[in-house]
């Protein structure tokens, strides 16, 4: 006898537009972690009313999310707030109610809210339409990254983004937490012991190991057989520390002259306008826009990727899918302290260099030679490391249990 499968609304509050993004790429790979469980996924997207101003640009986004997730996909608009506390209370109210009735009437048991605004509106929900269960799966400190990104910022609206946080945390059922670092900061700053949690990485897809005599062959496709290639995946923006690291590939170049950057991002102009602004010669790097497919062949042409992070709470607790990514494709990473729980684990396993800065160092420079010279022992390192604890098939496995846990009830 087939098995009915328990109905789940999977709530974000974005359209999920860029492929790249780590908050989508999330949602995918959980969806497909899942896939094996008799469940019925709907991805609901709280839109900004601004977006549906661009109603072809919002169809290519829903139907490449879709076919991603390979599940139904559902915008809806959410009025603008304005940074406005009655504005947000009133979008909540909405937002919420919506979330309900289509709840009601399609039989949801389990709503999975991705980031805390989302199960903020959630666990409204909840208290409308009896016997749903709320997962919270916090992407980041909602507080911290208003304070971190605000231009203008307000200490009152902070603290009612706190409050908000913490209301959301002790109404949900289970808690999803990105890091362990994640968890501990919460347990600290609330002073509460939450033990409805699990943590669940930013990982990486399970890929098929590359020979290394593949990536020596993609290598010389690029000329870069005699280089030492360092990498950063990633987009143009302000917290990935762009500047920072463009200028420590700079230091790097100047005392290792065959030190070549690769940049694969979708934001190819500002990189390359960055580039020539600090006067790093064009036969110094190579600036790439692929599809996500193709990322993974490129990667593993490199020695090194970058990930440099600020020293905020917003970092501190974080799980960049990058640093997993690097490893999958075999490539250590030079990385900054306190990056979620991966600054440990990249020295506990051997798999990348802690920068004490933003410059260039003896240690650093030796930290590369070293690698550099025994590539293949480390490629073969990274990899094993990054499918052993870093893989989606490793790190869904508490999600899979949770949703087990609630299905045998």
């Amino acid at each position: 006898m087939k098995t009915a499968k328990q109905k789940i609304l999977f709530l974000t509050k974005s359209e999920h537009a860029y492929q790249g993004a780590g908050g989508r790429t999330r949602i995918v790979s959980e969806i497909k972690v899942l896939s094996g469980l008799p469940l019925e996924i709907t991805i609901f997207c709280l839109v900004p009313l601004s977006k549906f101003l661009s109603p072809q640009k919002l169809k290519i986004a829903k139907r490449k999310l879709s076919k991603d997730a390979n599940t139904k996909v559902i915008y809806f608009p959410t009025i603008p707030t304005n940074w406005i506390i009655f504005l947000f209370k009133i979008s909540h109210i909405i937002n919420a109610s919506i979330v309900a009735i289509y709840c009601g009437i399609k039989r949801i048991k389990i709503i999975h809210a991705h980031g805390v605004s989302s199960g903020h509106d959630a666990s409204l929900s909840k208290r409308i339409v009896s016997g749903i269960k709320l997962i919270t799966d916090v992407h980041g400190s909602l507080p911290e990254e208003y304070h971190h990104a605000a231009k203008k910022f307000d200490e009152n609206w902070k603290g009612f983004l706190t409050k908000i946080e913490r209301k959301t945390l002790e109404l949900s059922d289970s808690i999803i937490f990105v890091s362990d670092s994640m968890k501990e900061y919460y347990q600290n700053f609330y002073q509460k012991e939450f033990t409805n949690t699990l943590t669940v990485s930013c990982a990486s897809d399970t890929l098929s190991k590359r020979s290394f005599l593949a990536r020596t062959e993609a290598r010389n496709q690029l000329s870069l057989s005699d280089k030492i290639v360092f990498v950063y995946l990633g987009s143009f923006r302000k917290y990935q520390m762009v500047d920072e690291t463009l200028n420590l590939f700079k230091e790097i170049k100047a005392q290792l002259s065959n030190s070549f950057l690769l940049i694969l991002t979708s934001h190819t102009q500002q990189f390359i306008e960055a580039l020539e602004k600090l006067n790093i010669p064009s036969d110094g790097y190579k600036v790439l826009s692929l599809s996500k497919n193709e990322v993974p062949e490129y990667l593993s042409a490199a020695d090194f990727g970058f990930l440099i992070r600020d020293q905020s709470i917003v970092n501190k607790v974080a799980s960049p899918t990058k640093f997993a990514e690097y490893l999958a494709s075999g490539v250590p990473v030079i990385l900054t302290e306190n990056v979620g729980d991966y600054s440990d684990f990249a020295t506990e396993s051997h798999t990348g260099f802690v920068l004490k800065g933003l410059t260039s160092s003896e240690p650093l420079i030796n930290f590369i030679n070293t690698s550099y010279q025994f590539r293949e022992e480390n490629y073969d390192n990274c990899y094993s490391k990054s499918m052993e604890y870093l893989s989606w098939q490793y790190a869904g496995e508490n999600l899979k249990k949770t949703y087990l846990k609630y299905l045998s009830k």
